[in-house]
């Protein structure tokens, strides 16, 4: 008897863990800083929820796409390049160009929605 019920007892665990799974849909988008796309860098959407973690994803030549977290979230985009000015007994210096108003003290948004139209587009400036 207690065969049966082992199987029926893991089918009702794992179908329980299946429905607490997060929901998610893929962003992506462009990003580009004074009309040139950012080489490199990253891009980080932080629920309004604030039991949700925050999602991040890799910009690569002016583009993004990573799976988020359904719902309101604020977006921060962080980048930096080698200083031409600045050098080290380490190697090049690093320099953080893009705007603390697109990152720590960032007011850009994005409302992912479940019906994969999240396509988010940020052309940033100084």
């Amino acid at each position: 008897m207690s065969r049966l019920l082992l199987p029926g007892i893991i089918a009702v665990t794992l179908a329980g863990c299946g429905s607490n799974a997060p929901d998610m849909a893929t962003v992506s988008g462009a990003v580009t800083f004074e009309g040139q796309p950012v080489e490199e860098g990253e891009i980080r959407l932080v629920p309004q929820d604030k039991s949700h973690a925050t999602q991040a994803g890799k910009i690569r030549n002016g583009a993004y796409s990573f799976p988020a977290r359904i719902g309101d979230n604020r977006v921060e985009i962080l980048a930096s390049r080698v200083d031409p000015t600045r050098k080290s007994e380490m190697g090049p210096v690093m320099l953080d160009f893009i705007p603390a108003k697109y990152n720590s003290a960032s007011s850009l948004t994005a409302n992912v929605t479940p019906d994969g139209k999240n396509t988010f587009d940020f052309a940033l400036s100084k």
